[in-house]
């Protein structure tokens, strides 16, 4: 799977042909083309093509691997072959791991035009809903750097050279740009995580385009001194998670979120129940943040960049609150406490 992800990596990049090119003395940004993105139960979705017939999927940066759904799998009549030796990473949703026992082989797998052969895809157990077939992970999303473009609900790889720092923000023009430093730590390979502050208190996060709200651990929310029974916190109901597995959630008042060096003041989030703290994270930060959000991923840098674009940072903050969402100049964090 590897190899053949690597290959098409370079299949890909080659066969989108020429994108908008903006260079500077030393820095060079060549944008291929967007992929469109359309919104299904809060997820972002894309289409492309299964042997010749269309399939949507959600863009998911909190998988490594590609996946399809079993019903989607009957569905387009792929064979399934049983274990999943090529990954040798457990799938994960914030409910807890997905099983995987089967795998597939699409022949001909079409993104952006360009057809990839006999691509792998990891199938669940259960899980999905409806007309989406299936998750894009970080395989796909490591073609290039990406642009996370949701307020215009777009999706690009973006190939840069000789660009340093945030250089490669092109569009912010004077914008208040923030970023954050990704963590690899061995164990969740091709995910996006980072460090932020809930309340001053230090908690790592997973950038996560595939939840579709955000949503700090009960753990995590305790550190920062908010509880299901703390002031002001009420009870949202059970909110499904990849797999079909549902959490136990609340809505709480959170005082201050810091991402990068934007802040977010008097704000309300999700708190859960989130098996495991997902993989060891604190907080899921959802595709509620990407659509506020312009979102750059330098992956040689290991960064996450980002302009605020206007809105609700948190599906759950009031209007007014959200108007709050202003980037302040980088400032020394409170302690954090692990």
């Amino acid at each position: 799977m590897r190899n053949t992800c690597r290959t098409g990596c370079v299949i890909v990049l080659a066969a989108l042909g020429a994108g908008a090119a903006m260079a500077s003395a030393r820095c060079t940004i060549e944008r291929f083309p967007a992929l469109r993105i359309t919104f299904v139960h809060g997820q972002p979705t894309t289409t492309a093509l299964i042997n010749g017939r269309k399939a949507l999927f959600t863009i998911d940066s909190g998988d490594y691997y590609n996946m399809i759904w079993p019903a989607a799998a009957r569905r387009y009549g792929l064979p399934l072959s049983a274990g999943s030796q090529a990954y040798d990473t457990p799938v994960r949703g914030a409910g807890g791991g997905v099983e995987v026992e089967q795998q597939t082989i699409v022949r001909t797998f079409t993104l952006l035009n360009v057809p990839l052969h006999d691509v792998y895809f990891t199938v669940a157990y259960r899980g999905g809903h409806g007309k989406v077939a299936g998750l894009l992970g970080e395989n796909v999303l490591r073609l290039a750097d990406d642009e996370f473009d949701f307020p215009r609900h777009t999706l690009r790889f973006i190939e840069a050279k000789g660009c340093v720092g945030d250089q490669l923000v092109y569009w912010a023009h004077g914008q208040a740009i923030s970023s954050v430093k990704l963590q690899h730590d061995g164990r969740h390979f091709g995910q996006l995580i980072g460090d932020v502050h809930v309340n001053g208190q230090r908690v790592r996060a997973s950038f996560d385009t595939g939840a579709p709200i955000t949503v700090l651990s009960l753990r995590a929310a305790r550190r920062a001194g908010v509880t299901p029974n703390s002031p002001g916190v009420v009870p949202n109901g059970m909110v499904e998670g990849i797999g079909g597995t549902r959490i136990m959630t609340w809505i709480a008042p959170i005082n201050q979120v810091q991402i990068g060096s934007e802040t977010i003041e008097h704000t309300r989030m999700l708190i859960g129940r989130i098996v495991a703290a997902h993989s060891g994270n604190g907080m899921l930060i959802g595709s509620d943040f990407f659509r506020a959000h312009r979102v750059y991923v330098a992956h040689r840098q290991a960064r996450l960049y980002f302009t605020y674009t206007g809105g609700r940072v948190f599906a759950f903050a009031h209007h007014r609150a959200s108007a709050s969402a202003k980037a302040l100049p980088p400032k020394e964090p409170a302690a954090a406490h692990r």
